[in-house]
C-alpha cells in the first residue's frame, strides 16, 4: 500500500500505476515479466556489503538476461534535476546498436544531447607509461574519426537530435561512470546471451552497476526474446 500511494504521488494522472503480488523467485519473477515490459527499472541501493551483495545478485541475475531495456535507478536519485544529456558507452568493435537506438530514441523525447563515449587504457603500467608519452595523441584522432564513423547513420535518421563524440584514454568503467554525473542517463549494451548469466554483462557493465551517479540502461542483445526455464526459476 506504501508504495502504490508512493506511485500515486510520482505519476499523478499522467501514468496509469498497477501493482502486481506474484509467486516465486525474485529474479525469475523479474525475468518473466520483462518479456511483456518495454522497460524493467529496479532500484540499486546503498548498503553493507552483504547487503550489496545480496542486492547486485539480483540486478546482475535481471539485467544480464531480461528481454527488455533494464534501468538500475541509484538510490538518492531526483528525476526532476534534468540534465539534457543521454550518454552512451561504445566499445570497439563490439559496438551495441542496441545502445545507440536506444540513447537516440530517449535523446529524441526529451529534446536532449546524445554524447557518445569511447575510452580505453593499456592493461599493463609499462605499457601504459610509453603509450601516453609517445601514442597517445595519435590514438586519439584515430579512434574519433572511427567513432564518428560508426555513429553517422544514427545521426543522419536522427537528425533533430544533437550528438558529442568523446574520446578518452581512460579504463572505460571510470570514464562513464564520471561522466554519468553529468548525465540524465547512461546507455550501454550488453554481451550475448550465450555466455553464463555474469558474462553476459561484462566488467564495465557490472562495475558501472555499482558506481554511476544516474540511472544506467542496459539494452538488450538481439535475441534474448525471453528468459530460459532455468532463469525463471531462479
Amino acid at each position: 500500500a506504501e508504495t502504490f500511494d508512493r506511485l500515486g504521488k510520482i505519476a499523478g494522472d499522467r501514468v496509469e500505476a498497477l501493482t502486481l503480488l506474484a509467486e516465486g523467485g525474485t529474479v525469475g519473477v523479474l525475468l518473466r515479466a520483462s518479456v511483456e515490459a518495454s522497460l524493467l527499472v529496479l532500484r540499486r541501493r546503498d548498503m553493507s556489503s552483504l547487503g550489496r551483495v545480496f542486492t547486485g545478485s539480483i540486478i546482475n541475475g535481471v539485467a544480464a538476461p531480461a528481454a527488455c531495456p533494464g534501468a538500475m535507478v541509484p538510490a538518492g536519485w531526483q528525476a526532476g534535476e534534468a540534465r539534457g544529456r543521454i550518454m552512451v558507452g561504445i566499445d570497439e568493435p563490439d559496438v551495441s546498436a542496441e545502445a545507440l537506438d536506444l540513447a537516440f530514441d530517449l535523446a529524441q523525447e526529451r529534446g536532449a544531447t546524445v554524447t557518445v563515449l569511447h575510452a580505453w587504457r593499456a592493461p599493463m603500467f609499462y605499457d601504459d607509461v610509453i603509450f601516453a608519452r609517445t601514442s597517445e595523441q595519435t590514438w586519439h584522432e584515430a579512434a574519433r574519426l572511427r567513432l564518428q564513423e560508426t555513429v553517422a547513420p544514427w545521426a543522419e535518421r536522427y537528425g533533430d537530435v544533437t550528438v558529442e563524440v568523446v574520446v578518452e584514454y581512460e579504463r572505460p568503467a571510470t570514464a562513464l561512470a564520471r561522466a554519468s554525473s553529468d548525465s540524465d542517463v547512461l546507455v550501454v549494451g550488453r554481451r550475448t546471451r550465450a555466455l553464463p548469466r555474469g558474462l553476459a554483462l561484462g566488467s564495465v557493465t557490472s562495475a558501472l552497476i555499482r558506481t554511476t551517479a544516474c540511472p544506467l540502461v542496459v539494452a538488450p542483445h538481439p535475441g534474448d526474446a525471453e528468459p530460459t526455464a532455468a532463469e525463471e526459476t531462479s
